[in-house]
């Protein structure tokens, strides 16, 4: 479980051994959180099981998200699959803020739109067609802000599971922000067998260049399948990224964003440590899979043998070359200072996979809904 069972009160449990409530719509999972978040049951352990297909968009359209905030320590979200049926959370954004001890397991995220999206300024704007210059900020599908010891596990976060690396609706593209955004501190984190797909800005740590925290992360055997960029954007974080597989076609055109513009993007006090990574991007060189288009403080980085469609490359000079790049322009004072100056196995064991053909198979066979039986 990586730096999630690093921290002093241990390992992720949840809400293990307390209290637990079952939703199927809406209004159950409402009235489960909202139990579980009031008064003397915040000293109890709570797990809330998911089943079904629960919608929270408030549009006859589709658009339209509804906002579920746990505000207790000690518990699970855990989904069950009955009768075959995925536990699915749709246009439901679940913030978890300031807790401590946090379990999600087995459940479908699919994200919901803001229909309040405002247009960029056009005069920054590059595309042709407008409708890909607007912004949005709101919501994502599962943010941790302030978080402490969090297991993310066999979860799948997505646009639409079978969007195949093209919205069929293009205007929604404009409406969706994050899958998973971790923030405002939030420490000893570990994301793991999870399968993010189709879908733009899908992983953020960190949502601004200030010191806000050390972020202790490990993102493990996750599956990236036609996302966009973020997975993850790293700010002020010790970021693991280990065995994780990532699939899709880089971006040359406007009109295909969950088309890969980078995978890891190398943001403020950033300390990202790759290991082994599987990157099948078709039509990608080492530079396009990392990102300092940011600012001028994305200095540290270390890869250990991933691979590139299959064949070893050097990432680390990629990275050198994307930040001196960066600096060259906006602070040509700051170089590149190369490797991060922790190392992961000081801190927790682990067996790296050391093939991408092993990772493929192991990442295809575990991440994602109904792998486990929580």
């Amino acid at each position: 479980m990586g730096w999630a069972t690093r921290a002093s009160g241990g390992f992720p449990t949840g809400g293990a051994g307390g209290n637990s409530c079952t939703a199927t719509s809406m209004a159950e999972l409402t009235s489960c959180i909202s139990t579980a978040s009031s008064g003397a049951n915040k000293a109890i352990p709570w797990i809330v099981y998911v089943k079904g297909f629960i919608n929270g968009a408030t549009n006859a359209d589709g658009t339209g998200y509804t906002q579920q905030r746990i505000s207790r320590p000690n518990t699970s979200l855990i989904g069950i699959v009955e009768n075959g049926v995925v536990p699915t959370l749709n246009a439901v954004w679940i913030n978890i803020s300031s807790q401590d001890n946090i379990i999600v397991r087995n459940v479908r995220f699919v994200a919901g739109t803001d229909p309040a999206w405002a247009y960029e300024s056009l005069g920054s704007c590059t595309y042709v067609d407008k409708d890909y210059c607007a912004s949005n900020a709101e919501p994502d599908s599962l943010t941790l802000q302030g978080v402490t010891r969090a297991w993310i596990d066999h979860n799948e976060f997505t646009d639409g599971a079978n969007f195949n690396g093209v919205n069929p609706n293009k205007a929604w593209y404009k409406m969706y922000d994050g899958l998973l955004d971790i923030k405002k501190g939030s420490d000893y984190i570990t994301v793991s067998y999870n399968k993010f797909s189709n879908h733009d800005k899908t992983m953020l740590i960190g949502s601004s260049d200030v010191a806000d925290g050390e972020y202790r992360l490990t993102f493990y055997r996750n599956w990236f399948q036609y996302t966009g960029q973020r997975t993850p954007r790293v700010r002020n974080a010790n970021a693991h990224i280990l065995n994780n597989l990532y699939e899709g076609v880089k971006r040359t055109t406007e009109d295909r964003p969950y088309h890969m513009t980078y995978a890891i993007g190398l943001g403020f006090n950033g300390k990202a440590y790759s290991e082994r990574n599987a990157f099948d991007i078709s039509g990608a060189v080492a530079t396009d899979i990392l990102s300092a288009n940011f600012d001028a403080w994305s200095q540290y980085f270390t890869d250990v043998s991933s691979w590139l469609n299959g064949t070893a490359v050097d990432f680390n000079a990629a990275a050198a070359t994307v930040v001196n790049a960066k600096n060259a322009v906006k602070n040509s004072g700051k170089p590149f200072l190369g490797p991060v100056s922790w190392s992961p196995s000081a801190n927790y064991s682990y067996t790296p996979l050391t093939s991408a053909d092993a990772v493929r198979s192991a990442v295809k066979a575990g991440a994602g809904v109904g792998k486990i039986t929580p």
